[in-house]
């Protein structure tokens, strides 16, 4: 275990007279203790981190260098800290005494470091045996790891060229000199090469072997800085690591550290940290930080390990003796400590998200605690937390971000049928889903942003787009997205169309009539698929009068476009029978053509009717009319001031010719009309909508 020498208690703040520290016990260190620290543990001279109120200024610097023997100042990441140098021979504690009657400035702490602290032993080649206690063999048959999960190991330098890690490295620092090199370690790359060592026939297997590991180097030989681990806690989170894995541990609580890791849980990142190795229930750092997984260390046999620390911050217990792992200069080697247990948990904790990438800090500790193997005292206890760690039950227990997403490889479109598509996304997910064409663009979605209930999600896709066409044959993509916490995760299942749809032009009726004075007239239309259309309109000569619109793309499904039948849209055309002509073209350069016949009739029909003169009243009294075309009628009694009081017919169609309609001297209520003068009111349209009213001779209703 990476071990930092950092004894001083919690979130200590320096308000010093002489050399004395006054604080509560669990926040601030006492001066004797503090005294103590400075003599014992290792730190930088002539260095302190400072906690700023509010973000300095940069006057505020300046101000602070003019009134203190400080020769550097520079900002570690976060907004609010910053760590200084000061000049050779300074005193920390006075200086931190004065710094803190500085309005803006919270705390003044040391700057400690840190230095390797485990136990190793003679290279071996063989016998992980860890791997089968913890059954990752059966966990390899859920997920072997992807390799867009990031863990970042901040430790020593790891041996990026090493056979069983080159390869898999992403975005290395040096966050002592800041820059992307450093001398390989056998501390950090033993921890890589737990987490991730690839299956590729050579050296071990790590318990995730496809993700990718972040090597970010924190120490200088055997020693590293709070300023240095902060800086490198910083750039993993900003860099994109989705979780950081500390095999390294002190026992003094640090507000800025702290800072740190409450920075990196604020952006989502899993935090796992060795508990120390010392056989000690006092508490380290950062294991016992909120939110930070804390891992002690067992055996073979399951016992606890004798060196591991132990106490009420610990989450959980994983393997720590004798694991076989990768070092520097290409080698392997068994090496012991609780540095060994902690990337046990972060590859367990790689394979959980490489299978659901939106689980939070919570909802993995909470799977972890369900899948652990219960050990020691029944439930939580001191020395191995919820218990030891189990790969395979581990990842079996963690639900998919998506599962189980059916897509039919090839979708035959008939234009009748459709291709199911389903899928189950996580219960803590919102859920997109959608389908993509080759070259990325959506042209149709199923959901956008439900909230997921684990349950199963199903949409029959029948190859429309979003605007009701048809989409052409190829190659096209179902994309599921899921969202969560901040984090995103996509699966995309290919599906290649074949278009099987007949083409196919309707017209509801081949020939219309209609009277331009009057409307524009319909034309109504189905298509069985996406075509160009082109309409024009020829005379009795053949000629084209009218193009109303050339290859205008019309989606399949019922549709109607009008013409008005005048010329320029303001004079009528001449009474007469016209062509319409309809010509189709899909994507395939099929041609379809139809025509309607439109007849334009702008004279109103000519009614005549004859009515008896007389009706006593008795049986019926018939009239006659004659129209001179096809039309509907609306036939009425009148009483003799003009009013309806029966209504005989209403819109019924009638041929031309002679037709006759009969009264039987009632009202609407049937009740029978008085005696007095009546008239046959008849209301007759052609079917180019022209209408007539006529009437029929006074009859006079004498009973």
């Amino acid at each position: 275990m990476k071990k930092f020498m950092i004894l001083v208690l919690s979130l200590f703040s320096f308000v010093l007279l002489g050399d004395q520290v006054t604080a509560e016990k669990t926040s601030h260190v006492q001066s004797d203790e503090f005294k103590k620290l400075l003599k014992t543990e290792e730190h930088i001279s002539n260095e302190l981190l400072l906690t700023f109120k509010k973000a300095p200024s940069q006057e505020e610097l300046n101000s602070l260098r003019n009134k203190f023997p400080i020769t550097k100042v520079e900002n570690i990441g976060l907004p609010k800290l910053y760590n200084i140098t000061l000049e050779k021979g300074t005193s920390l504690v006075h200086t931190a005494e004065d710094l803190s009657k500085v309005s803006n400035i919270e705390r003044a702490e040391p700057n400690f470091e840190f230095k390797t602290s485990y136990i190793s032993k003679e290279p071996l080649f063989k016998n992980q045996w860890y791997l089968s206690k913890l059954n990752a063999d059966r966990a390899w048959d859920q997920t072997r790891g992807e390799n867009h999960v990031v863990v970042a190991v901040l430790d020593g330098g790891v041996q990026i060229n090493h056979p069983d890690i080159k390869g898999k490295i992403v975005k290395p620092y040096n966050a002592v000199t800041k820059k992307t090199t450093f001398p390989p370690d056998d501390h950090a790359t033993h921890v890589a090469g737990i987490i991730g060592a690839s299956f590729n026939q050579t050296g071990i297997a790590g318990i995730a072997p496809n993700i990718k590991i972040m090597p970010v180097n924190v120490f200088e030989g055997e020693m590293a800085n709070t300023a240095d681990i902060i800086r490198g806690i910083i750039y993993a989170t900003d860099s994109g690591a989705d979780l950081i894995n500390f095999s390294m541990g002190g026992y003094g609580e640090n507000y800025p550290l702290k800072s740190a890791v409450n920075y990196a849980r604020s952006k989502g990142v899993i935090l796992i940290a060795a508990a120390g190795n010392d056989d000690t229930d006092e508490r380290t750092y950062p294991a016992t930080y909120p939110g930070v997984l804390s891992i002690s260390s067992s055996d073979k046999a399951d016992e606890i390990s004798w060196f591991t620390n132990y106490g009420d911050y610990i989450d959980f217990a994983a393997p720590g003796e004798q694991i076989y792992s990768t070092v520097s200069n290409s080698k392997y080697m068994y090496m012991d400590g609780t540095s060994m247990a902690a990337p046990v948990v972060s590859g367990t904790a790689a394979l959980m998200l490489s299978k659901n990438p939106l689980l939070s800090e919570n909802d993995l500790r909470d799977l972890l605690i369900k899948s652990s193997t219960d050990l020691g005292d029944k439930g939580w206890d001191l020395y191995y937390g919820y218990g030891r760690i189990n790969i395979d039950k581990a990842v079996i227990d963690t639900p998919a971000a998506i599962d189980k997403l059916t897509v039919p490889s090839t979708f035959f479109m008939k234009g009748n049928n459709y291709s199911a598509i389903s899928f189950i996304p996580y219960n803590k997910a919102k859920v997109s889903a959608y389908v993509v064409d080759s070259k990325g663009k959506m042209v149709k979605s199923f959901v956008a942003n439900k909230q997921g209930a684990g349950t199963k999600l199903s949409y029959n896709w029948d190859g429309k787009d979003s605007k009701g066409y048809y989409v052409a044959a190829g190659n096209y993509r179902v994309v599921v997205k899921t969202v969560a916490g901040g984090k995103s995760f996509s699966k995309v299942s290919s599906i290649k169309v074949t278009d099987q749809i007949p083409f196919v032009l309707n017209t509801e009726s081949s020939s219309l009539s209609f009277s331009p004075k009057l409307k524009s007239q319909p034309i109504k239309f189905n298509l069985s698929k996406q075509a160009k259309l082109t309409a024009s309109v020829y005379n009795s000569k053949g000629q084209v009068i009218e193009t109303l619109f050339t290859n205008r793309m019309w989606a399949p499904g019922n549709h109607y476009f009008y013409w008005s039948g005048k010329k320029n849209g303001e004079t009528p055309y001449g009474d007469g029978t016209y062509v319409l002509k309809l010509t189709a073209q899909d994507s395939y350069n099929r041609i379809i053509k139809k025509n309607v016949n439109v007849t334009i009739d702008t004279k109103a029909p000519v009614v005549r009717v004859e009515s008896p003169s007389v009706y006593n009243g008795t049986g019926y009294t018939t009239s006659s009319f004659n129209n001179n075309e096809r039309g509907t009628l609306t036939a009425k009694i009148l009483d003799s001031k003009g009013n309806a009081i029966k209504v005989l017919t209403y819109n019924k169609a009638y041929n031309a010719g002679p037709h006759i309609i009969n009264w039987d001297g009632t009202d609407q209520q049937n009740v029978p009309a008085a005696n007095g003068d009546y008239q046959l009111n008849l209301e007759f349209t052609d079917l180019a909508g022209n209408k007539v009213i006529t009437n029929g001779s006074p009859i006079k209703v004498e009973r």
